[in-house]
């Protein structure tokens, strides 16, 4: 707000009231920025609080869902070692019955061998004795 001044008769004493009104005026404004920075200070504060809330609540919902899946591995890993160790188990035991069957098989062929030869050795003596 300027006042021109007309005329050769001013006093610099008729402008006080008015420089007194702009510097109410001043005041005011300034009044009004440092409530508008109070007011925007505090809800930067109200942010940044709420930013690290919601971080603390991922960060536990994170670890929730971590242990979870680490139970859930656990129980399946458990799992699938119990079947592993039963299908092994019954394998060794196939396995074991096919060799004992194989082994009876081997052994009455050695023993039928052994007594053909005891026999055939048997026989020329009997041969000689007869003679």
């Amino acid at each position: 707000m300027d006042i021109k001044v007309t005329g050769s008769s001013f006093c610099p004493f008729q402008r006080i009231p008015v420089l007194e009104h702009q510097i109410g005026e001043q005041k005011k404004a300034i009044d009004q920025e440092q409530l508008k920075r109070i007011e925007l200070e505090n809800e930067n504060q109200s942010l940044r609080e709420q930013l690290n809330y919601d971080k603390q609540v991922f960060e536990t919902r994170i670890e929730e869902v971590q242990k979870k899946r680490k139970t859930e591995l656990s129980e399946v890993d458990s799992r699938l070692n119990r079947d592993f160790e039963n299908r092994l188990a019954e394998q060794v035991r196939t396995n074991r019955a096919m060799f004992e069957e194989e082994f009876k098989k081997t052994k009455q062929e050695l023993v039928k061998i052994y007594e053909g030869q005891v026999s055939l050795d048997a026989w020329p003596i009997c041969r000689i004795v007869v003679i």
